[in-house]
Order: structure tokens, then C-alpha cells, then sequence
């Protein structure tokens, strides 16, 4: 009889987000902090 291995490693978990994903959100992160904040000014009467 061969014996018989278990390993009590747990299954690898998947990324939540791709690599492409990733590197999509952080270029974004990096255009929104280089843009200049939108004034915003509150209505005349």
C-alpha cells in the first residue's frame, strides 16, 4: 500500500482584482489626485 499525502494547505484564494484591474484603478488614483479639485461655490441670490 503507497501512502497517501494530504496537505493541510489551503486552496490558493484568487485576487479579487486582475492585474490589468489593479493597474487601470491605479493609474485612475493617480490622474484624480493630479487633477485640480472642481471649485465649488455656493448659488448667488
Amino acid at each position: 500500500m503507497g501512502k497517501i499525502q494530504k496537505s493541510n494547505k489551503e486552496e490558493k484564494k484568487h485576487p479579487q482584482m486582475s492585474v490589468k484591474e489593479k493597474r487601470a484603478a491605479k493609474q485612475h488614483k493617480k490622474e484624480m489626485r493630479d487633477a485640480p479639485a472642481p471649485l465649488i461655490t455656493p448659488p448667488q441670490h
